[in-house]
């Protein structure tokens, strides 16, 4: 016999001996069980069933953590990564990004057939949840289909640390159209003034666009709730901004402080208090028909006025311009890629129908998650409206500085800057580091801020003397000193196992922040020396 078939044989025959001493060894102890429950009692019996029930419970419930804590590593591994992306082309930075996924490995919650694939709840979520949002988002997509929208280029995904997003099912070309919304669809200033349930209250006040919209989307989520035509697309909007300072507790605020953002969001709350309280004076209590029920709060105020403002499209070809575009709003943003601006993202169509059409900014393979740019706005921006930011990778990035305000010049200020107090103005780092290139109405300010009698006429959009610069880079000098020395945090602070989310988002701003500050410190006092000689 040759080797190889004896081999086979002989594994064969080993097999089956051990197949058989294994169905005799079970039959074994088959026998055995009747002996051992006949010598237990009914109560003891119940007790080993109950004591065996309680550990597969413990041991589903560790599972289930242990699984948790997996996911919650790889996104926090994702916002790691996230942070330390420098500008490359969009195809190297996407392919290596654990929240690009194609359509096969991404969650699935459409693929406008109706069919929703199975996954698993995001960490902290429930499955009762998860299986309301996925039903919420299978009614949406069916109500725009049903009015008229052409979404049949892409599909609607959940992907890791991103949330809801976009995902191109077939390969999309700069330009490209991949949605198209009819204008029934579009939330727009004439549809809610005309509406024949609200048209009453805006006839007899004129509010401001921005209060025109408030009103509906409140009307619309707290008043009509289910009966309203918007339903399917009020119900997938965010029910909270939690990571949005705005919406931050005191402690968590506190880590903002030393920073532009801490003031700016203080000054918001105020402001929009005061708003709140002026439209519920001329709405809200002047027309308790419509509110009666609703108990508008400053809570349900601010969710209407982020929504709002985080939402917004500015619609060329339409007047007014500004609008909401069910499904156009989840396009994430990602900024580490040149966008080409000569391209609208949302614009009219021109067969005079007065639908709108989505397009392409960049080029993307079928499966990838489609970005789009969020305009020309900060690291700091994008925390206080969004909620995240994208560090280093932000091309758009700036410091916002406070600049000081000295009182025996305000007369010359106010006349030739047009200013009543501090200025705020900001810094790129990229820009001072690669091109010398100073934001200019702040050097113009500071140049008239510290000009002495004999330079107080001069054009101060360019350098008005040595000595004159050589006071404008101290006086940034000092300035940038200050906010390096009230940043207390180091990276050790976020080895802090009890900081919230919104706690940890901060500090993380504000180390990316003060490393901003000592690029800017540095090329300060390369000036100041270069002036100085």
């Amino acid at each position: 016999m040759p080797k190889s078939h004896a081999t086979r044989a002989s594994s064969v025959s080993i097999r089956s001996k051990r197949s058989s001493t294994a169905r005799q060894s079970s039959s074994s102890l088959w026998k055995c069980y009747p002996k051992i429950f006949k010598n237990l009692s009914p109560f003891t019996l119940l007790i080993y069933l109950l004591a065996s029930l309680i550990f597969i419970f413990l041991f589903y419930i560790v599972l289930d953590e242990v699984l948790i804590h997996l996911q919650k590593v790889l996104f926090t591994e994702t916002n790691d990564l996230l942070g330390e992306m420098t500008t490359v082309p969009l195809e190297n930075v996407m392919a290596n990004l654990p929240f690009h996924t194609t359509a096969e490995k991404a969650i699935d919650i459409e693929k406008l057939s109706g069919e929703i694939s199975s996954s698993e709840a995001s960490p902290g979520s429930s499955l009762q949840q998860t299986t309301r949002r996925r039903k919420s988002i299978r009614q949406f997509l069916k109500w725009m289909q049903e009015h008229g929208a052409d979404v049949s280029k892409i599909s609607l995904k959940e992907f890791p640390s991103m949330g809801l997003g976009v995902a191109a099912r077939k390969d999309l070309s700069r330009g490209d159209v991949y949605m198209r919304i009819p204008k029934k669809l579009l939330v727009s200033v004439h549809g809610i003034t005309h509406s024949a349930t609200l048209s009453p209250i805006f006839a007899s006040q004129q509010l401001q666009i921005k209060d025109i919209f408030i009103v509906f989307l409140l009307f619309e989520k707290f008043v009509k709730r289910e009966d309203s035509f918007w339903h399917p697309y009020i119900d997938i909007l965010p029910e909270h901004y939690d990571m949005s300072p705005f919406f931050w507790s005191v402690s968590n605020l506190e880590y903002l402080k030393g920073s532009n953002i801490y003031q700016r969001t203080i000054w918001e709350r105020n402001f929009h208090r005061q708003r709140f309280n002026s439209l519920k004076e001329r709405v809200f209590d002047r027309f308790p028909e419509y509110f009666a029920n609703a108990d508008i709060s400053f809570e349900k105020f601010a969710w209407a006025e982020w929504t709002y403002s985080s939402r917004l499209f500015f619609i060329e070809g339409q007047n007014p311009r500004e609008h909401l575009v069910p499904l156009a709003e989840m396009v994430n943003c990602f900024e580490p890629f040149p966008i080409d601006r000569s391209t609208q993202f949302v614009e009219t169509t021109s067969d005079g129908s007065g639908d709108v059409v989505v397009k392409a900014n960049h080029q993307f393979k079928r499966g990838q998650q489609i970005f789009e740019s969020y305009g020309y706005k900060s690291n700091a921006e994008l925390l206080r409206y969004e909620g995240f930011h994208f560090g280093d990778s932000n091309p758009n990035d700036c410091i916002w500085l406070d600049l000081p305000f000295y009182q025996h010049r305000a007369n010359d200020i106010r006349q030739k800057m047009g200013l009543q107090g501090p200025p705020q103005y900001c810094f790129s780092p990229r820009d001072i580091l690669s091109k010398d290139l100073w934001p200019q109405q702040a050097m113009s300010y500071l140049r008239l801020l510290v000009a002495t009698a004999e330079e107080n006429n001069r054009d101060f959009r360019t350098v008005v003397s040595r000595a004159n610069e050589v006071r404008v880079y101290n006086t940034l000098l000092r300035v940038v000193r200050d906010m390096i020395n009230a940043n207390p945090y180091t990276e050790q602070s976020l080895l802090n196992t009890s900081l919230t989310p919104q706690a940890r988002l901060a500090i993380e701003f504000r180390l990316f922040e003060k490393k901003q500050l000592q690029k800017i410190k540095s090329s300060i006092q390369m000036k100041e020396r270069l002036y100085s000689k």
